[in-house]
């Protein structure tokens, strides 16, 4: 398969996935959630330029609730300082129902994930969940029967991840590298690589193992696994032409989880952002159970809705 044809068709059936399960996203992670009740939040990045200036004077975190009484907008204090605040996600946990955000605020050092919990009126107790002396972005919430994960993107270059408390806003443990060594070292040929479609989703469950047509087999690590040196570096950054065609890692890295389910989904972009990994995470443990090529241009919510796609199938 030519790699332009290949780009198409991955665009096609990306599309026709959105399409069948945008009704059903988990509602434990994501940029936009459905509690119970039927109420909706979401959140995202809002940049308003101030005094005419032509871009974004200050990075802030605002919502939405949409609810019986109507929609109401918000801005999550103090978003809406200088400091840079970025990729928001908001989450619900699943023990209690508050809903809460997190998102990278810089703290005058370098980015940080930051929390905030909603009251019933707006998001308060606002405060960091991490302390690394590296920048730390794109937070990705995952919950499963064990509890509930952060994961996250440290410097650009590595993937970290700590079981957390929603309710309490804190974490339960001190981070750890997801193990992703074995994710670089298999190639994967586009040609061979799937399209993320509605069609895996049936032949999964057909085939409970997780192996459909086009998978270049399962890896697994452990979760006591080390990284060493170069060679095992986890792949994030990177793009193959430098331009700006190339897909924002933002839209392709996402999770998705269920606390009925013991395992984590993730989606994990390869360094040239042309193809990506379906990682079954649990506790720590991972194992690839598809590898797939990526649609040109990229939609946003890439990885949110991936992760939701396979996860009804690598559901165990």
């Amino acid at each position: 398969m030519r790699a332009g044809g290949g780009a198409r068709a991955a665009r096609v059936a990306f599309t026709a996935m959105a399409g069948l399960i945008a009704a059903c996203l988990p509602a434990f992670g994501a940029t936009s959630l459905t509690s119970p009740d039927g109420s909706t939040f979401t959140v995202w990045e809002d940049h308003p330029a101030q005094d005419g200036a032509q871009t974004a004077a200050r990075w802030a975190v605002a919502y939405s609730i949409s609810d019986a009484a109507g929609t109401r907008l918000g801005t999550i204090d103090p978003t809406g300082d200088p400091a840079a605040d970025t990729s928001p996600q908001i989450a619900r946990d699943p023990s209690t129902g508050f809903i809460v955000a997190l998102w990278s605020r810089f703290d005058g050092m370098s980015p940080k994930i930051a929390y905030a919990r909603y009251d019933g009126t707006g998001f308060t107790d606002v405060h960091f969940l991490t302390f690394g002396r590296g920048g730390e972005t794109l937070p990705r919430v995952g919950t499963a029967l064990s509890g509930s994960y952060l994961f996250w993107v440290e410097n650009d270059l590595r993937y970290l991840y700590a079981p957390v408390d929603l309710a309490a806003g804190h974490l339960f443990a001190a981070p750890k590298l997801l193990p992703l060594g074995l994710l670089k070292k298999e190639p994967i040929d586009l040609g061979r690589a799937t399209p993320p479609s509605s069609s895996f989703a049936g032949a999964a469950r057909a085939n409970p193992g997780g192996r459909a047509t086009g998978s270049t087999g399962r890896l697994v690590t452990s979760p006591d696994a080390t990284l060493q040196a170069g060679q095992d570096v986890p792949v994030v950054t990177g793009n193959s032409d430098g331009g700006s065609k190339n897909p924002p890692k933002a839209s392709v890295w996402g999770a998705g989880g269920d606390p009925d389910c013991t395992n984590v989904v993730l989606i994990i972009p390869d360094r040239n952002l042309r193809a990506a990994s379906v990682v079954k995470f649990d506790n720590g443990a991972l194992e690839v159970l598809q590898r797939i090529s990526l649609p040109s241009p990229v939609p946003d919510r890439f990885g949110e809705i991936a992760a939701a796609a396979y996860l009804a199938s690598a559901c165990r």
